[in-house]
């Protein structure tokens, strides 16, 4: 039981629940360690389900980009293993055999 003065305030505090934000538009093919990097920008948290080395890559991301969430939230990565990069650019560039065949008139 509450007792108020004639007149008197009363504040009453409400909460509105957590802040909202947008998880951003990581797309296939981006590192980990960006997508990583680019959540943790807007306040939210990486699960990876897949590895997570210096060269994996995303598959799926998981709420998708542009969905509100409650910002602490965790979004979860799919990952595969990226490329090494370990090609050896040996290709023979063609070999430049035309004949020509004009007349020069």
């Amino acid at each position: 039981v509450f007792h108020i003065a004639h007149r008197g305030f009363i504040t009453i505090w409400v909460p509105t629940g957590q802040t909202k934000v947008a998880v951003p538009n990581i797309t296939a093919g981006t590192d980990y360690v960006t997508a990583e990097l680019m959540l943790k920008a807007v306040g939210l948290k990486a699960q990876a389900n897949g590895p997570t080395g210096s060269t994996a890559v995303v598959v799926s991301i998981n709420p998708g980009a542009g969905s509100q969430v409650d910002a602490g939230s965790t979004v979860t990565i799919t990952t595969k293993a990226g490329s090494t990069g370990g090609g050896t650019g040996t290709g023979d560039g063609g070999n430049g055999t035309g004949n020509g065949g004009g007349t020069g008139e």
